[in-house]
């Protein structure tokens, strides 16, 4: 519809529209590992979706090169919250040190 109305808009989407800013999602992930590296944690998982969005695929991709970058074994990857708990009910020298997630909303389920 706005764009039928010929005014000016940008969208902050990931999306196919003709004027879009598009989030480094893969950039932005690898600096969220990075940033929990320096903070020393090393067993370190993410928690996304399954729905395999473009964002949610991007965002893997940063994940596990930020893994392999800091050769922290192999990435750990969860879609569900059932799995995250039983992470967190490992021995303490086997459970995760930190997470990363999807989005707000998917850390807030956490």
């Amino acid at each position: 519809m706005l764009q039928r109305s010929r005014l000016p808009c940008v969208f902050l989407s990931s999306g196919q529209e003709p004027y879009i800013i598009e989030a480094d999602d893969r950039g932005g992930m690898r600096l969220a590992v990075e940033h929990l590296v320096s903070l020393g944690h090393r067993r370190i998982v993410h928690f996304t979706n399954t729905g395999g969005s473009s964002a949610s695929k991007r965002r893997i991709c940063g994940f596990e090169a930020a893994i392999q970058d800091w050769e922290l074994g192999q990435p750990i990857i969860v879609h569900h919250r059932e799995e995250v708990v039983a992470l967190l009910r490992k021995p303490l020298q086997e459970r995760p040190t930190a997470f990363t997630a999807y989005s707000d909303q998917w850390a807030f389920h956490i």
